[in-house]
């Protein structure tokens, strides 16, 4: 319960906003939208000029996948685009188990250089599961640098409008290829501060589930997939019912593949019992403005036991009581 009243604090921020398309920077930004370490959102996914786009070949079964165009308007009805994020290469198959991941250990309050070793290493486990998961599907997947700041004093390399950064939420900024991670946010270091995990072994587990929602902000960007939900949620702003039910669905995908993908490594580095137990508590989380507490809970443990099967967290097909 100590942790769901922190969390309250920052819950409200992060990529269900994305989700619900809210524009905090006003244009300039990633366009894609996936979830971080609450649950809720990221800034909302608009278009910014890159040298190059993502590119995407097709499915390991042989279907097509064609790629969304990030910066061009979508030719793509609604009803199309839902129909690809129904049945896309991340929506079937299993995601293999890579072999080696070895994780530092966290103190409860680890200093920045303490931080920066656990995402390093945290953040490799994930870069090899995602390019793993992606090569067998025929799809991109380029790995992301990890940087520690403190808010507001955003690094002056950073691409992505500072703006567009915030003290409580990790930074994806895909255009420059980084996730900005600011000093003293996330549940891993809730869990750790408020006493909820001491073991520093199974606090590293910890970070690496909190990362995990940024490598699916990563990974639906390279293959486009968050392209595609965020076409297609601007084409329903004319019929909020159905906009408000897919950001539902897309939001519970999201935690689900973040829970996924943080099992698919060795075992002495996947999500404690203790971590997946809090994880997994509806008391740990709170209403948000796209799903109920109870279901972020729920697609959450569908994740960490799905096995690696992705059709497990495929919420686009799932029963309407269950992304409510």
């Amino acid at each position: 319960m100590a942790i769901g009243c922190v969390l309250a604090l920052f819950l409200g921020i992060g990529i269900i906003t994305a989700t619900v398309l809210l524009n905090r920077s006003g244009g300039g930004d990633d366009p894609t939208a996936a979830p971080t370490t609450s649950g809720s959102p990221t800034e909302e996914p608009t278009t910014e000029a890159t040298t190059e786009a993502p590119t995407v070949s097709g499915s390991s079964e042989g279907a097509a996948f064609e790629p969304a165009d990030p910066y061009g308007e979508s030719l793509k009805t609604p009803d199309e685009i839902w129909s690809i994020l129904e049945d896309n290469p991340m929506t079937s198959g299993t995601v293999s188990t890579i072999g080696s991941c070895e994780l530092p250990g966290t103190p409860k309050e680890p200093s920045d250089e303490q931080l920066q070793a656990t995402l390093d290493a945290a953040g490799g486990c994930l870069s090899s599961v995602w390019s793993t998961a992606s090569s067998d599907r025929e799809l991109p997947w380029s790995n992301r640098s990890l940087v520690i700041y403190t808010h507001p004093d955003v690094p002056s390399s950073a691409v992505c409008k500072p703006d567009s950064f915030d003290a409580e939420t990790p930074r994806v900024c895909n255009l420059d290829g980084t996730i900005y991670w600011p000093s003293g946010s996330g549940i891993a270091h809730q869990m750790g501060t408020s006493g909820a995990v001491a073991d520093e072994a199974e606090l590293s587990t910890a970070y690496l589930w909190d990362l995990s929602y940024s490598y699916v902000n990563a990974g639906w960007w390279d293959s486009t997939i968050g392209i595609y939900y965020n076409q297609m949620s601007q084409g329903l702003e004319d019929d909020p019912d159905r906009q408000a039910e897919a950001t539902r669905r897309y939001a519970a995908q999201n935690i689900c593949v973040a829970s996924l993908m943080s099992m698919r490594v060795p075992t002495a580095a996947q999500p404690s019992e203790t971590v997946r137990g809090i994880l997994s508590d509806p008391a740990t989380w709170v209403d948000g403005p796209a799903v109920t507490a109870e279901t972020h809970a729920r697609w959450i443990k569908k994740g960490l036991e799905a096995d690696g099967d992705l059709a497990v967290c495929n919420a686009w097909t799932a029963p309407l009581d269950e992304v409510a």
